[in-house]
């Protein structure tokens, strides 16, 4: 048995990494602690969620645009994959280091508790 955790890394991070995707191409007047910007945060957690079921999605972020325009932001699995790149190493790396604390080959894994 091993357990290894790292703080930077889970769920939250992609809603992150998503928000300053959309908002350094998109929305540059927006900032994390403005009222838009948290919208824009939640918007980020449905294009997640969506991404974790489909190909593609989009979403509509309400009063998030100039003058509180509404905005409807589109994304793919390869955004994803592009702007997590860092995290998704972060996490093969720490996954590699528990096997090797553990003493045992993927192979021989039959579960994971997440």
């Amino acid at each position: 048995l091993a357990c290894r955790r790292q703080k930077g890394l889970g769920a939250g991070v992609v809603d992150v990494r998503l928000w300053k995707h959309f908002q350094s191409t998109k929305l540059q007047s927006l900032t994390p602690t403005s009222r838009a910007g948290h919208r824009l945060l939640a918007g980020m957690t449905k294009l997640k969620q969506l991404l974790s079921q489909l190909p593609e999605g989009s979403v509509t972020v309400e009063t998030v645009g100039p003058n509180d325009t509404d905005v409807t932001l589109e994304a793919n699995r390869q955004l994803l994959v592009e702007v997590c790149s860092k995290d998704v190493q972060a996490l093969t790396n720490l996954i590699q280091e528990t096997f090797k604390a553990a003493n045992v080959e993927p192979s021989q894994l039959y579960s994971v508790e997440v």
